[in-house]
């Protein structure tokens, strides 16, 4: 894995008779015990949610004895990031709802343990059969707010980062659900040339949409008191969706056996 991880941040290979992604991260002293302590909180939340698909799990977390080097294995997705799928055969309006399903309770499992993901992008929110959205595992070298400042905090031309982060305020799962709502703008209207408003938030109204779909928009993409993650899962525009149940998720993203194993003999 030594050998593999310096050659390429992400390498796709096969362990155990399942196709994964390995990542590797630099580490040291002060910054190994953090990548811990976050791997195992956010190991903690999907393996308490009642819906395991709304997050990648974390297989393998490996130190390296010698090295200062932290390894994270995940499962491989085969259909790839929402910008991949999008830039490839856009999403219909139909379909959108039961990708965008997927990520609202992922973000659930991870604000219900008091975890901000802090870099919610099109290239960090995986897809399954074009039918169920599964956020991606973060930088756990990183905190939240460093996470959140990076050009992938784009989709289109609507930047996700919350008006009150870009006045320096911190990450927030508030925050979470801004980028949530720009995600969904951005699935609905990809090729729109979105006005920023006066007050940070991207000018819908021209836009014709469906009445769901905008009182939605209008709860996520605000200044304040927005949605909470269960809230929105509650609103119109997902119960008024037949949304298909994923019986090949389980099989897909969920380890058989042990999830998330430290060792200091990479």
């Amino acid at each position: 894995m030594r050998e593999l991880s310096g050659k390429r941040p992400l390498v796709h290979t096969e362990f155990q008779g399942q196709e994964v992604i390995l990542k590797g991260y630099s580490v040291d002293a002060a910054t190994e015990a953090k990548v811990l302590e976050r791997a195992t909180q956010y190991h903690k939340a999907w393996s308490g949610s009642k819906e395991h698909c709304g997050l990648l799990p974390v297989l393998f977390l490996f130190f390296g004895k010698f090295d200062p080097l932290a390894y994270v294995m995940v499962p491989y997705c085969p259909f790839g990031s929402l910008r991949r799928v999008q830039a490839t055969h856009p999403f219909t309006a139909s379909e959108v709802p039961n990708v965008m399903k997927g990520v609202a309770a992922g973000l659930q499992a991870l604000h219900s343990s008091s975890i901000t993901h802090g870099s919610l992008h099109p290239n960090n929110v995986l897809v399954l059969n074009r039918e169920q959205g599964v956020i991606g595992d973060y930088d756990f070298t990183k905190t939240a707010d460093q996470r959140s400042i990076t050009t992938w905090m784009v989709a289109g031309n609507i930047s996700l980062a919350a008006p009150e982060v870009k006045k320096g305020q911190t990450t927030s799962p508030s925050s979470d659900m801004y980028a949530y709502g720009c995600l969904l703008l951005w699935l609905n209207f990809p090729n729109h040339k979105f006005i920023t408003k006066a007050d940070g938030v991207p000018d819908t109204g021209e836009l014709d949409m469906d009445p769901d779909l905008r009182s939605l928009l209008s709860k996520l993409l605000t200044c304040k008191d927005r949605l909470v993650s269960a809230e929105v899962l509650e609103e119109d525009y997902f119960l008024h969706t037949d949304v298909v149940a994923e019986a090949e998720c389980a099989d897909t993203m969920k380890p058989e056996e042990s999830h998330t194993e430290a060792s200091q003999d990479c």
